[in-house]
């Protein structure tokens, strides 16, 4: 139970991390900053999933297929916009966009969303009391 409030907070601070840096000018140092706080978040979040499994008897379900594909695409985000300070090719910045972005719905937004249904521990702090 414990390490499920762990990802939570975690998964909320980078939800709300998420937003911010995304209706923020880009590029700047709050969004560098705010962005290392985020990838440490989403690592976090990607980590301490691995440790939930009590919604299968101590088995993973679908959801963690989102585990590998998250660090995956942190991986791929920093990268691509290192190459793109490096090189200043305009398709680095471009991908870091999507991979972000993509990130930040895939794994927060359409994730998050599956912890809503009946029967998950989230459902039923907030619908069932």
């Amino acid at each position: 139970m414990t390490i499920i409030i762990f990802h939570i907070i975690f998964a909320l601070t980078a939800f709300f991390l998420g937003l911010f840096i995304l209706m923020m000018k880009k590029g700047t140092t709050c969004h560098q900053v705010l962005g290392k706080l985020f990838l440490l978040s989403m690592m976090v979040v990607a980590f301490s999933a691995m440790f939930i499994q009590e919604i299968n008897q101590g088995q993973y379900s679908f959801i963690h297929l989102f585990v590998p594909m998250t660090i995956i695409s942190l991986f791929w985000g920093i990268w691509s916009i290192r190459h793109y300070r490096k090189t200043g090719e305009i398709k680095f910045l471009k991908t870091h966009k999507i991979v972000m972005i993509s990130l930040f719905f895939g794994a927060l937004v359409v994730t998050g969303s599956f912890t809503l249904l009946p029967g998950r521990f989230l459902h039923q702090l907030l619908f069932v009391g």
